[in-house]
């Protein structure tokens, strides 16, 4: 009795999915995003990453957006600017890329970095209809970039 509970549980789990996302990646839906980045050694002077971001969806599974970033460590704080843009795929699925353009504010100095690219890819977990959440996963294409993973929170609207 248990299994089958279980199992008419996850088909009505599945279906639900399914039904929720019919519309978010259509053409003029609004998506706001919160975005953060794990580090899995937080010590003191671990670098803290958040940012706050939106997009529009120009076509159907196609969005342009920008993201505004605060990346935060040892003293440091940096700005940054990030174009993006995204394809989405198998209704669950996105692959993406953003430029990178950031402002370093030290104790006494002000600096501008030089522009970085950056591939990423995600799944949607759909929380309901208009909220999800997205593990990613992200490439700097910089030399010794590391694979880089993130979880956003984001609204499609």
């Amino acid at each position: 009795m248990k299994k089958l509970l279980f199992l008419t549980f996850l088909l009505l789990a599945f279906n639900f999915t399914l039904n929720a996302q019919d519309y978010t990646t259509d053409k003029g839906i609004i998506l706001i995003k919160g975005n953060s980045d794990f580090n899995l050694v937080l010590t003191k002077g671990s670098p803290i990453f958040l940012s706050l971001g939106g997009g529009y969806f120009l076509k159907e599974n196609i969005c342009l957006g920008a993201d505004l970033i605060l990346f935060g460590a040892s003293g440091t704080n940096t700005v940054i600017a990030s174009p993006f843009a995204r394809y989405y795929f198998m209704e669950k699925f996105y692959a993406g890329a953003s430029l990178i353009k950031g402002i370093k504010f030290g104790d006494k100095y002000i600096e501008l970095e030089e522009y970085k690219a950056q591939i990423n890819a995600g799944y949607m977990f759909y929380l309901n209809d208009y909220v999800v959440l997205e593990p990613n996963l992200k490439y700097p294409i910089i030399e010794d970039a590391k694979l880089i993973v993130g979880l956003s929170i984001s609204i499609y609207y």
